[in-house]
């Protein structure tokens, strides 16, 4: 459902009004396309019927990524649920509001679908190393990071910080084989393309 900013006043409207798209039915040709104030029932608009529609009204941009985007009722959705991807029109029930919230709510099957290779490339990660590290002491150990201007998987220590990485090897060799033997699910993780 698209959403507008009106731009100018109308008799009953003040400008920067947000009307939504309804669509109700059809005519003898096309979809009945009306727009309304988004808190009013009345008055409904045929956008057949505007002329310079776009000198009245402007398009409210949408966020394009998943995460930042907030469905409404109805929208078109894909659910990622336990590594199975439902379609789905969203309702606003518990259990989709719930992934909406756990951030497993996705516009596209193709996003959901990278979602859902990241968590498993990040579980098979995870399997690769026992180390906990002990940053109060200064044992955070070794982790794996993708240097976007040299295009490679790379290794670093780092004793104190702890930065959310997935996982942390021991040692640098422990790191080392890590990115030799699961090359393709760092690069899933990443988000980068296989090189």
């Amino acid at each position: 459902m698209k959403r507008y900013k009106l731009l100018k006043d109308l008799p009953t409207i003040k400008a920067g009004e947000i009307f939504k798209e309804t669509v109700t039915g059809y005519n003898e040709k096309n979809l009945l396309v009306r727009i309304a104030p988004l808190n009013a029932k009345s008055p409904r608009l045929k956008v057949q019927d505007i002329d310079n529609f776009d000198e009245w009204f402007e398009e409210i941009q949408e966020p394009t990524d998943s995460i930042h985007w907030k469905p409404r009722i109805g929208d078109r959705c894909f659910i990622l649920e336990n590594t199975n991807i439902r379609p789905a029109l969203y309702t606003g029930m518990l259990r989709d509001y719930n992934a909406w919230r756990t951030g497993k709510i996705y516009r596209t099957e193709e996003e959901c679908e990278k979602a859902c290779d990241r968590e498993l490339a990040e579980v098979r990660l995870r399997r690769t190393s026992t180390f906990t590290p002990d940053f109060e002491n200064g044992r955070g150990g070794w982790f794996v990071a993708y240097n976007h201007l040299e295009g490679k998987l790379e290794y670093f220590q780092c004793s104190w910080q702890d930065a959310g990485e997935p996982v942390r090897y021991e040692t640098k060799e422990d790191a080392q084989k890590s990115i030799r033997k699961n090359e393709q699910d760092w690069l899933t993780y990443f988000g980068v393309e296989d090189c």
